[in-house]
C-alpha cells in the first residue's frame, strides 16, 4: 500500500519473520509485555523489513492492477444451506463449550 515496487519475496520473508519472532516471544524469550503490544511492535518491525527488502531488491516494473471485469456475479445456489449449517455448527460449539456442555 505504501509502494508498488516491493517484491512478493518481501511478503513471504515478512510472514516467516513475524511467525518465528512471535513464537519465540511466547515460548523461549520472556518479554514483560502484553501479547498485543508484542504484536504491534512486530507489525511495525515486519513492515519496516518489507520496505527495506523493497528498497534493496525492488521489482523491475511497478505493480499494476488489471481490471478486466470478468467476475461472475450470479449467486451461489447452495449459499443458504451452507449458511444455515455454519450457523448451526457455531451454536452447537457455543452450547458444547458452555456450562451446559463440558465447561463446569
Amino acid at each position: 500500500m505504501v509502494t508498488k515496487r516491493v517484491p512478493p519475496l518481501a511478503a513471504q520473508l515478512g510472514m516467516l519473520f513475524f511467525i518465528v519472532c512471535y513464537g519465540l516471544t511466547q515460548t523461549v524469550i520472556r518479554v514483560p509485555l502484553h501479547f498485543l503490544h508484542i504484536l504491534a511492535i512486530l507489525f511495525v518491525v515486519t513492515a519496516a523489513l518489507m520496505l527495506l527488502i523493497g528498497r534493496l531488491w525492488p521489482m523491475a516494473e511497478p505493480y499494476r492492477q488489471r481490471i478486466d471485469n470478468k467476475v461472475g456475479l450470479t449467486p451461489w445456489k447452495n449459499r443458504h444451506v451452507y449458511a444455515i449449517l455454519l450457523l448451526a455448527a457455531m451454536v452447537a460449539m457455543f452450547i458444547f463449550f458452555s456450562p451446559v456442555g463440558v465447561a463446569k
